[in-house]
Order: structure tokens, then sequence, then C-alpha cells
């Protein structure tokens, strides 16, 4: 495993903080340091805060991203979900200087603009690169499965094999939470075909609340025009809820920063079927 490690050139790399000739070090940790080790201890903790940082990525990302792939792949790795975790937030990443504009007046912001959204670029077309191990990895029988289908919905360019299977996962899912995060995840990937709106039509009308929410989330993702009315109505009932975030805890992806209140708002003024 990370047999390549070492033919990358991290010293000539940057990150958040500066040469990434500490990257190879922390991915070669990750074989071993079980998810229970937090803090500087981690060294998940410290490619969160270096090769990913605060939502933003950087010139080493898209080198380190086949290597993360590569240990999620792998069943001894002990802390798959976290890194399945760190690839889903680098396949959304985004630009610091595009985020924050030009804060220190640089009089070259607009050439090292266009190099960092070069970065971004690059650092999702890593991610998506492995989708075939992320679709193997979404036919385990553990959480694994979940995060996996997590990064897959992240990837529009494949977005038919990535709704295709996610569709195939909510048909075979018998967990009520699983399945609502499932349904959830079929809206963040943009599925508008009528095989997933039916699904989740059918989980609106359902006693399952966990589900009622994940659909209303998804048809505010998916933005149908016009909106359902039972779809308007679960809306209703998920922006007036106290417990909406805590609905989805359990499942390993952060539910609570992909939901969008002011969409759940937006959505309602869609036109009524």
């Amino acid at each position: 495993m990370l047999d390549r490690l070492d033919h990358i050139p991290w010293n000539r790399l940057t990150h958040a903080y500066g040469t990434a000739e500490d990257v190879p070090d922390l991915l070669r940790r990750l074989r071993t340091v079980p998810p229970e080790m937090t803090g500087e201890q981690s060294p998940l903790w410290h490619l969160f805060g270096t090769i990913w940082h605060q939502g933003t990525v950087y010139e080493a990302t898209a080198y380190a991203v086949p290597f993360l792939i590569e240990l999620a792949a792998c069943t001894l790795v002990p802390d798959r979900l976290g890194i399945l975790g760190l690839l889903a937030a680098i396949a959304t990443g985004r630009s610091f200087r595009d985020v924050h504009g030009n804060l220190l007046g640089e009089p070259d912001f607009t050439e090292r603009k266009a190099q960092e959204l070069g970065w971004v670029k690059q650092a999702h077309a890593a991610v998506a690169s492995g989708v075939a191990a992320i679709v193997t990895m979404t036919r385990e029988e553990t959480d694994v499965r979940l995060a996996a289908a997590h990064v897959l919905s992240l990837l529009p360019e494949h977005r038919e094999l990535a709704c295709a299977r996610l569709r195939s996962m909510v048909n075979a899912e018998t967990g009520s939470l699983q399945r609502a995060g499932l349904l959830l995840l079929l809206g963040l990937a943009g599925d508008r075909s009528e095989a997933t709106l039916s699904a989740l039509t059918g989980a609106l009308s359902g006693d399952d609340l966990v589900q009622r929410r994940a659909a209303a989330l998804a048809f505010a993702y998916l933005e149908p025009d016009p909106l359902p009315n039972p779809a308007r109505a679960a809306i209703l009932d998920a922006i007036t809820a106290d417990d909406l975030e805590n609905s989805f805890d359990g499942l390993p992806w952060d539910v609570v920063a992909e939901i969008d209140r002011d969409k759940l708002h937006a959505c309602l003024n869609r036109p009524r079927a």
C-alpha cells in the first residue's frame, strides 16, 4: 500500500501551511491510527488542516487524493469513515482567494486566484477519478457504504452512475436512518428521475419521520417545478422542527453542514403543483 508515495515531490508542493513535505508521513500513519485518536495526535486532524483547510484546497491536495482513496478502500485501515469524510470535503473544496477576496491587497491577486481555481479543479478531478473504488465501497455492509455513497453523490460528472447506484441502495436498504440518508443523497446528487421522485414522494406519505424529513430536504435540493403539495407540507414541517438536524444523528457524514434552511424557505416560494 502507498507504494508510489515517495515518487511525489512533496517538498516542492504546498498546502495551507507551506511545504507539503509532512504529507507522506501523515498518509502512512493513517494505515494504523484508530479513529479514537483525535487532535494533534491524529494524522487525519492534520490533513484536515493542511491539504484541506476550512473549506479550501491547495496545490498538494490532488496529489494526496489517490492515496486517500487507496487507504479508504483497504479494509485493514482503521478510520475509513474519517478518510471518506476528508475525500468528500476535498470534492467540494474551494479556492481561498475565491472565498475571501483580495484581503492582502496583492497586486497579482487575479493570477494567484486563477492558480488556486486550477488546484480546486484538480482536487475534485482526483476524487472523481476514483469513482470505481468508491462504487465498490458502496457495496460493503458497514457504514463505509454510506460514507462512500456520500462521496459518490458529490461527483456530478458521474451523476448517471451515482444516481443509479444510490437508487439501488435505497431499494435494498431496510434501516430507517440509513434509508433516510440515502434519500437525502439522491437530492444532493441532483437526481430528478421519475424513479427518485417516486421514492421521495413515497417517503413523504409514510410514517417514518426521519425519512419524511430526508425527502423534504431532497426536494429542496432538487427544486422541482412545480413543487408537489406533499413536499411543500413536509418542507414546512422541517422548517418548524427544532430537532431537524438531530434527526440525522448517526449517519457517517456531516449532514448538518448540508442542511440549508434558506434553501428550504426559498423552496416554499416555488409554484404549487
